[in-house]
């Protein structure tokens, strides 16, 4: 009788079968709990909260001039990133805003509005904040 030496090829299949799953495990949890994804949420969440709290100084310094000052009425246009051209923009309001992020945002009724196209901040924009 002859005595067989090394794996066999069930043991093998087996083995391969098993690292499949959990190397499959792993990628489903990596892609719900994406890290590079959430560092990204968590940045653009922080920029927004910064540039609403410099827009809330700004409307508060409005009421300090007039105290019946009307909210409604405070729009702000985007900025193109121009030094010169700041009165009555978004820079104007929100000194820390980039050239890039100005352009993606306004201020209509004295709220912080996005108006870029990028699919990713439109669906970020609207978490709550």
């Amino acid at each position: 009788m002859k005595k067989y030496k090394g794996i066999s090829l069930i043991v093998l299949v087996i083995t391969i079968i098993v690292i499949i799953i959990l190397a499959g495990a792993v990628i489903l949890s990596l892609s719900q709990n994406n890290p590079i994804a959430s560092a990204t949420q968590a940045t653009f969440k922080t920029t927004v909260d910064s540039y609403n709290s410099q827009l809330a100084l700004a409307i508060s310094k409005k009421y300090e001039v007039s105290p019946t000052y009307d909210i409604s009425s405070f729009y702000a246009r985007s900025w193109d990133g121009t030094a010169g051209d700041l009165t009555g923009s978004i820079k104007d309001y929100i000194s820390s805003i980039t050239s890039t992020d100005a352009l993606k945002y306004v201020i209509a009724q004295g709220k912080l509005e996005y108006i870029g196209t990028d699919v990713n901040e439109v669906k970020l924009n609207g978490l709550k904040i």
